[in-house]
């Protein structure tokens, strides 16, 4: 199952993996996924938007361990965001310096 799965987007538009996990959380999960990311919600969305494309490796494997955290509360509607999803999404769509 893509984690694109379900989400509307038009046509000429690439949703980057952590962006559908973005959309797919609820209020409450997004602020988890921040925490346990050791982040703040506004630059997990930089990252998915690709407007700060190149977080550390370290910060990867945070996002990534706390996306397969969510996923287990929610294995139906949340997929887990990989290092190698957040790693190349910005280079494989032009999004990014």
């Amino acid at each position: 199952t893509s984690i694109l799965s379900g989400v509307d987007k038009p046509d000429n538009v690439v949703v980057e993996a952590l962006l559908a996990f973005l959309r797919a959380c609820r209020e409450d999960e997004r602020e988890t996924l921040a925490e346990l990311s050791a982040t703040s919600l506004n630059y997990l969305y930089q990252i998915a938007t690709c407007a700060r494309p190149n977080p550390s490796v370290a910060k990867a494997l945070r996002i990534e361990d706390a996306t397969r955290y969510l996923h287990r509360k929610a294995p139906s509607r949340l997929m887990v965001v990989t290092v190698r999803d957040i790693g190349t999404m910005c280079s494989v769509t032009g999004g990014g310096a």
